[in-house]
């Protein structure tokens, strides 16, 4: 009987972490699909802008990033700190109210700052279609703070 209870409670844990997994949102996938973006197509890779005057925490941050993706696909992307016109989706890092590229982003309705305003810890990230002229596509990831 004891041995029965225990079997049930397993079972219904495990029940649980499977609904919590199948629930959540794919944030990366190797296939591509409607909005969506590459970023790395077997020869070419995005590249991550890491907005000048960054802390020292996002730039840590940027370094696992950039090591994570060359894990993953066998490419390290170039960190740039200025922009570059690129046909190849840009990855740009930086933190709102510091960083005069995210802030122009939300200044021309481009990228939803509204979950950031007034908060600490977060983030978001967004794609955006034409950021900036040069650009053609970009994922943002802005901070509220560092």
């Amino acid at each position: 009987m004891k041995r029965r209870r225990i079997i049930f409670i397993l079972l219904a844990i495990l029940g649980c972490i499977n609904l919590t997994l199948t629930g959540a949102e794919k944030f990366i996938t190797t296939q591509q699909q409607n909005n969506s973006l590459v970023l790395f197509n077997g020869d070419r890779r995005a590249d991550i802008l890491l907005l000048q005057g960054s802390d020292k925490g996002i730039e840590r941050a940027v370094n696992d990033l950039q090591k994570d993706f060359s894990q993953v696909t066998g490419h390290r992307p170039e960190v740039l700190l200025n922009f570059t016109p690129t046909k190849m989706p840009l990855i740009i890092i930086g933190t709102l109210g510091t960083h005069s590229a995210v802030d122009a982003l939300v200044a021309q309705n481009k990228f939803d700052a509204s979950n950031l305003q007034g908060k600490r810890e977060m983030f978001v990230i967004e794609s955006i279609t034409s950021p900036f002229d040069g650009i053609a596509e970009a994922i943002v990831i802005a901070g509220s703070d560092k």
